[in-house]
């Protein structure tokens, strides 16, 4: 199941811009939806680390929903690339999304679930690390955004097997009761 980036967006002023975002997207609206609106000058209270965790739950939600629209969206226009587990380098937008076409319409594609995502922020560039589990195999990813016109926009990801087994979350800690 995907898991939300602490701070559940389920019920916030996120997700409702989210959902008129992808709306529009699927209306063909020329205006150019969320993705081009600066969410943290309209939220100011959404982190850049929180808005960085929030665009890459819409790459693994757009994954898990098979939706090349969503994840068209979240690629930037130029300079990305992309490597696929065992795929060579793929360079360019073009190449990129025909790669997530034929993945997304591959009936045998494995569901994705990520785990332990870390965010590392350096001005207009933010990078996700976080553990794939795809068909029971673990792979370490690399999800290399930049902010631009107003948005996290993906520009590079890089995926490849993990030696070990995926590690499990952190158990959730029950605060003390002193009673």
């Amino acid at each position: 199941m995907d898991r939300e980036p602490s701070g559940s967006l389920s019920s916030s002023p996120v997700k409702s811009v989210a959902e008129r975002h992808w709306s529009a997207v699927r209306r063909g609206d020329p205006a150019k939806p969320l993705l081009s609106i600066d969410t943290r000058r309209i939220l100011p209270a959404m982190s850049d680390e929180t808005s960085l965790l929030a665009a890459n739950a819409a790459y693994y939600r757009a994954f898990i929903e098979g939706d090349i629209d969503r994840m068209s969206a979240l690629w930037g226009e130029d300079d990305v690339a992309c490597i696929h587990p065992g795929w060579p380098p793929l360079f360019g937008r073009e190449a990129v999304l025909a790669s997530y076409r034929d993945i997304l319409r591959n009936p045998m594609q494995e569901p994705i679930v990520r785990r332990n995502e870390r965010a590392l922020i350096a001005g207009a560039e933010g990078r996700v690390i976080c553990v794939e589990v795809v068909g029971g195999a673990a792979l370490v990813a690399t999800n290399w955004f930049r902010f631009a016109g107003g948005a996290w926009r993906l520009v590079h990801h890089q995926a490849s097997p993990l030696a070990i087994g995926a590690p499990e979350p952190p158990p959730q800690e029950r605060p003390r009761s002193l009673h």
